[in-house]
């Protein structure tokens, strides 16, 4: 009642200088809706930071949907945390959030699958467990699917393998993203 007596909504129309009252109706709306959906927003201040490298941000924006326990947001928001933590350089703690996540049961889409695969193998390769990144890289493009971060898994693994000092491996894997690349273009 305050509040819409104090702009003395509808009183005189919008040319008078008070809003009217679909903008301020609107504006209510804005505000419950705000309000009844932080981690919908926290979300997308993550995404949003995560765009800009603000990666601290999105980690803390990212926990904060975590620890709402949504279920519909979790995987976002996970991968938005391994992106943050990614971002930072703290592998292991890519390692130890992913393994949690897994062990606590949570669902994973297939869609998410190779997303998971792909955090998890770069973290590997980055601790220096070059045979475990190759074979979780190298698992998750022979599973299918996943074409968005096939050659982003098939990169990790020829990394690893060139790391591990499996040329042999490595050049394989190299050819056959450079045939995937050789091929796409027409």
């Amino acid at each position: 009642g305050r509040l819409i007596s104090r702009f003395s909504i509808g009183r005189r129309g919008s040319k008078g200088g008070y809003p009217s009252r679909r903008c301020a109706l609107f504006f209510l709306a804005a505000v419950c809706a705000a309000m009844l959906c932080p981690a919908d927003d926290a979300l997308t201040v993550a995404r949003d930071a995560l765009r800009d490298h603000l990666y601290p941000l999105a980690q803390r924006h990212a926990e904060k949907v975590l620890a709402s326990k949504d279920a519909d947001l979790h995987e976002s928001a996970m991968l938005a945390l391994l992106e943050a933590l990614a971002g930072q350089g703290k592998y292991g703690e890519i390692l130890k959030r992913n393994e949690a996540d897994i062990l606590a049961g949570m669902p994973r889409s297939e869609t998410a699958k190779h997303a998971f695969a792909y955090w998890q193998a770069l973290a590997l390769l980055e601790t220096g467990a070059y045979a475990q990144a190759a074979q979780v890289a190298e698992s998750a493009t022979k599973q299918g699917g996943g074409a968005d971060f096939t050659d982003a898994l098939l990169r990790i693994a020829a990394r690893a393998r060139q790391k591990a000092g499996d040329l042999n491996e490595a050049w394989t894997l190299y050819s056959e993203l450079d045939q995937r690349s050789t091929n796409a273009v027409s």
